[in-house]
């Protein structure tokens, strides 16, 4: 498990956002536990990453319950 964090303005909503395949990079490419980010192997990487958004509402949960919580999560449906 991982947590990125950082000022505001530095890339980390970017780089998730590009891991995730939902931005596009310009030059160079992406690879996560050793595959290269593509249409082939998207959902295999997304199966990987729990993505938080900035704008998500805690409910006054620690940080610890809410990722405890993701990452009990089950593919439970997937929307193509």
């Amino acid at each position: 498990k991982v947590i990125i964090w950082a000022h505001s303005g530095r890339g980390k909503s970017t780089l998730l956002k590009v891991i995730m395949g939902f931005q596009h990079l310009s030059s160079g490419s992406v690879t996560v536990d050793n595959l290269e980010l593509n249409i082939d192997t998207i959902d295999k990487i997304r199966d990987k990453i729990a993505y938080l958004p900035q704008s998500i509402n805690f409910r006054n949960q620690t940080i610890k319950n809410i990722i405890d919580s993701i990452f009990s999560f089950k593919n439970a449906f997937r929307v193509k």
